[in-house]
């Protein structure tokens, strides 16, 4: 079986290598294509049939696989990594006319995924440095949520260990109030401010994330909190997940909606009792984290994308279908909200729904445009969607383009 992927995987490489070559070389000859170019070069590096970041960690470890959350934190480090580099971005980027000439991208690419996973290992260590301070990003008006009786005891009732956890709770709340005074500089939305009281009122009470199947059971989710009888709901279907995890299911409860009862499918009874015990917004806050979408792109960001697409190929028709596919993967994939509107009372939900309808259409249609403007490795509209999140992704940051000579 080992034999049958790594031949799979060969194959795959010996293929995609050749389209290097050629995205390489045509780079060179038109450097105004450059940028374009560099992005379908990464797409090939990180199709999942060449396994670059995969097999790197795998060699690492050597028989002993790293923890999950982990190996994907490390692969992200990797996938980032590599993303700077192909696309111009760092001190040493890809020497494309070195690929297109006679060096192998594949054996490029395993060296530096090989050389990036000892980084990758060192921000996992200081990630988890980081977790209480980061997951935390909260104001104070969160604290009270919590049930923060212990804060009462006085120290000569608790043990070494319960004076422990006291002392790190009032670090964790003074360092909410401090967090508070980022709010406008950050130029965060409301959306953005829920999650981060979300954020620090799991935290605080001790309970994990609410969890959604995919991204139509969150948009589901986002349209239903915003109906008048949302937070009875929510807490009826919290108590009957309660019950359900106690074994002690009431009839009564057979009413409740599943897609309500999915969000607490990570809660032990535990769990929930300790959460229905804190005051009523944090179950409201709670599922607003998982119904939240990051912030739309600036318009700025989204002509950088645009542009990117446009360079793509010099198909007639092209260009329309680029205006058209962007505006849905920006309404398919993002709030309604732009990055850096803190405005409350505007409501573009309505005009974002309606544009995200077209997404598949689109997504289909760019995939099957005359020349495949993404590359052979864009092959489903899942493939689509992360190619276009990753432009957005880099769209703020430049790349550097040649002059032509």
């Amino acid at each position: 079986m080992t034999d049958l992927h790594a031949g799979a995987r060969a194959e795959t490489r010996a293929r995609l290598a050749d389209h290097i070559k050629q995205t390489a070389a045509a780079a060179l000859v038109d450097p105004g294509k450059e940028p374009a170019l560099r992005m379908m070069i990464l797409g090939h590096l990180l199709d999942p049939g060449a396994k670059v970041v995969e097999a790197a960690i795998t060699r690492w470890e050597r028989g002993e696989r790293f923890p999950t959350l982990d190996r994907e934190r490390i692969a992200d480090y990797i996938t980032r990594a590599l993303e700077r580099s192909v696309l111009g971005m760092s001190a040493s980027p890809l020497d494309l006319a070195e690929i297109a000439e006679n060096r192998s991208p594949f054996a490029w690419s395993d060296r530096f995924a090989a050389a990036c996973v000892q980084s990758g290992i060192t921000e996992v260590r200081r990630a988890r440095g980081r977790e209480i301070g980061t997951d935390l990003h909260a104001i104070a008006e969160t604290v009270p949520m919590a049930p923060l009786s212990t804060l009462d005891w006085t120290d000569r009732t608790l043990s070494a260990e319960d004076l422990f956890l006291q002392r790190e709770r009032r670090g964790v709340v003074a360092g909410l109030t401090e967090i508070v005074e980022t709010w406008d500089e950050r130029g965060l939305t409301a959306a953005e401010r829920n999650v981060e009281r979300a954020q620090a009122a799991r935290t605080l009470i001790g309970v994990p994330a609410a969890a959604v199947c995919d991204d139509a059971h969150k948009r589901w989710l986002a349209a239903f909190l915003k109906t008048p009888g949302a937070p009875e709901a929510l807490r009826m279907s919290l108590v009957a997940h309660r019950d359900l995890a106690s074994g002690e299911p009431q009839w009564e409860q057979l009413s409740v909606d599943d897609r309500l009862l999915d969000l607490w499918m990570d809660y032990t009874a535990e769990e929930a009792i300790t959460l229905l015990a804190a005051p009523a917004d944090a179950v409201l806050y709670i599922a607003g984290e998982a119904a939240a979408f990051p912030a739309r792109p600036r318009e700025s960001k989204r002509v950088a994308v645009r542009r990117l697409l446009k360079n793509l190929t010099v198909y007639k028709g092209w260009p329309t279908l680029v205006m058209r596919l962007e505006k849905a993967c920006a309404a398919e994939f993002f709030d309604s909200h732009c990055e850096g509107d803190t405005r409350a009372g505007f409501d573009f939900e309505t005009e974002r729904a309606e544009a995200a309808l077209d997404w598949p259409a689109a997504a289909e249609a760019a995939l099957t445009f005359p020349g495949r403007p993404f590359g052979p490795s864009v092959r489903t509209v899942q493939d689509v969607a992360e190619w276009m999140l990753r432009a957005y992704r880099l769209s703020a940051q430049p790349i550097a383009v040649k002059e032509a000579a």
